[in-house]
């Protein structure tokens, strides 16, 4: 599980490029998809939604993963990670400054000896999944 939560880490980087300035934030960093630990079906579901304009404000504005049209300051951290039977790692990522419950859970599989987001949601129900057909921002 410690290897599947760094991986899930890994979705958000630091910037600017200069990351020596103490203003830098965290941001998600999906792109380039090449050096993302995401799944091809993953990879897939998101182009699809940006094709669709769902990141646009009027949907889920800029960033549904970060829950947040602005940087984080600090990185997230692993509220929890849990094992499941099918072989998962679900891992729920808490954003800093915590402002409002913004958990991202990320569930990761091992694909061809690597662990890769296979699914991320937001809240819970029938609408959390980034796979939902209107996924809930």
């Amino acid at each position: 599980m410690a290897r599947a939560s760094a991986v899930a880490l890994r979705l958000f980087r630091r910037s600017p490029v200069n990351l020596a300035d103490p203003s830098a934030g965290y941001i998600w960093s999906a792109r380039p998809w090449g050096e993302s630990p995401l799944s091809p079906r993953l990879r897939a579901r998101l182009m699809s939604l940006q094709e669709q304009g769902w990141f646009d404000d009027r949907h889920c504005g800029e960033d549904y993963i970060s829950g947040t049209q602005i940087e984080w300051s600090q990185a997230p951290t692993v509220a929890s990670a849990r094992a499941r039977s099918d072989g998962t790692v679900t891992v729920v990522l808490r954003p800093h400054p915590v402002t409002r419950p913004r958990d991202l859970a990320v569930t990761l599989s091992r694909i061809d000896g690597h662990w890769l987001a296979t699914d991320l949601a937001r809240g819970t129900g029938a609408h959390a999944s980034i796979f939902a057909p209107s996924p809930s921002c």
